[in-house]
């Protein structure tokens, strides 16, 4: 596990989409039974709307 430390919302957003899009790309070309080895934890609060908007946007685009 990494701590990531970033000083606003709009900073953690830009930093989370390019992760969560190539850590959940890259999980996709494992074999089923390593896939549990994956796990995003999600977390709430107003801190993280950035990254969700950005990864809606993103998921939108394609």
């Amino acid at each position: 596990m990494r701590l990531i430390l970033l000083h606003t919302a709009a900073q953690v957003g830009q930093w989370a989409e390019p992760a969560v899009i190539s850590s959940t790309v890259s999980t996709c070309s494992v074999p089923a039974r390593h896939r549990h080895l994956f796990i995003l934890g999600l977390p709430t609060g107003s801190t993280t709307l950035d990254a969700y908007n950005s990864l809606i946007k993103m998921y939108k685009a394609d």
